[in-house]
């Protein structure tokens, strides 16, 4: 994913960074070429969208962590009012 790839890239957690993006690109591109589905991991709305638009097959949105804080702070607000 994203992250997996600035870390290795030597630019941890830049997931949008010009370096970044232009490897995933790359890596898209070639599994397209290959008839070879690809996936990533987006935590925001606008991710899904720029991923789906190149060509990316499956897309995680969010995260385990990420929806289990929506949670608790959905029932944060219920007990508030």
């Amino acid at each position: 994913g994203p992250y997996d790839l600035s870390q290795s890239l030597g630019k941890p957690g830049q997931i949008w960074g010009a370096e970044v993006i232009e490897a995933m690109n790359k890596i898209v591109a070639l599994c397209r070429d290959r008839g070879i589905g690809v996936g990533t991991f987006t935590a925001t709305l606008t991710g899904i969208s720029h991923w789906a638009k190149r060509g990316v097959s499956f897309i995680e949105y969010a995260s385990d962590l990420h929806l289990f804080l929506q949670g608790a702070a959905a029932v944060l607000e219920t007990v508030r009012t």
